[in-house]
């Protein structure tokens, strides 16, 4: 959840961070509610689930579910993106490889 600060404080279950009035707090249900009760917090809301959550990727599976969906009909371009992903997100060797496979096919190509 989250809710508007109201009043300062330092969170004790956030390594002591300082939190003034207008600051934006994001915790649990639990924790939200609790800091409401006392004072520091406006009344919760739920947080966005679509500013939570990143899109979807083809690259969400495992390796296999990515050497299945991920073939030359994404182009150059988008195969280039989607090894740089990988490599910032979960750099899988296996994935890198079967891209990096892929790619190949392009250069030969030429």
């Amino acid at each position: 959840m989250k809710a508007e600060v109201i009043s300062p404080f330092k969170d004790k279950e956030n390594e002591f961070k300082r939190y003034v009035a207008g600051d934006e707090f994001k915790a649990s249900e639990e924790r939200v509610n609790t800091l409401h009760r006392l004072g520091f917090l406006e009344e919760g809301s739920e947080e966005e689930e679509e500013e939570e959550q990143k899109e979807p990727s083809v690259l969400d599976g495992s390796i296999a579910d990515v050497e299945k969906g991920v073939t030359t009909d994404f182009g150059e371009e988008a195969l280039n993106e989607l090894l740089a992903q990988e490599a910032e997100d979960k750099n899988r060797k296996g994935v890198k490889e079967h891209i990096e496979g892929l790619l190949a096919k392009f250069e030969e190509s030429e």
